[in-house]
């Protein structure tokens, strides 16, 4: 005969093991289990599905037009000498080849920013702040969306890396 197995039935039988004794070769031992009890078992709150995804934009890096950056610095209210000393950098790029330290000839580059350029990725994460500010605005206005309970406090939706970006709800 079989007969269903309650937590009531297995407390019984937990209690009831000396505090030292182990069931298995794991090393827990029941008073591991006892002092445990009150946070396991059946009763563990169930949590809605959340979602993360990891957005790879190495590429997107590469390719970005240097447009989006002059109406961002302006959006961010930098200054207009600024602002223009970044679009003579992204728009006529300009390399020459340096043979102990004397340069030789020049040649074009294409338009926007390149890897490798120091002022790069503090311009990336002004683009990924924009990115923000809209993931920002979107959950504003959908009342369904809720936080994952640990990035609620922070109202955090992504974090940028190098080379990545990663969402989560």
């Amino acid at each position: 005969m079989v007969l269903a197995i309650t937590a009531a039935k297995v407390k019984l039988a937990l209690f009831d093991v000396a505090e030292d004794k182990a069931a298995g070769l794991d090393g827990y031992t029941s008073g591991f289990y006892k002092a445990a009890w009150p946070i396991m078992g059946y009763n563990q709150q169930r949590l809605p599905p959340r979602c993360a995804l990891k957005v790879d934009i190495r590429k997107a890096y590469d390719t970005i037009n240097g447009d989006i950056f002059l109406v961002t610095l302006q959006l961010f209210g930098f200054l207009n000498k600024f602002i223009s000393s970044i679009e003579e950098c992204v728009t006529t790029p300009l390399f020459f080849i340096g043979i102990n330290e004397t340069p030789h000839g020049f040649f074009v580059g294409p338009r926007g920013l390149r890897q490798g350029d120091r002022m790069s990725p503090y311009l990336f994460f002004l683009i990924v702040e924009v990115l923000n500010l809209i993931l920002q605005q979107l959950i504003d206005q959908d009342m369904n969306f809720a936080f994952h309970w640990k990035c609620a406090p922070l109202r955090l939706v992504q974090l940028g890396f190098a080379d990545g970006l990663l969402l989560v709800s």
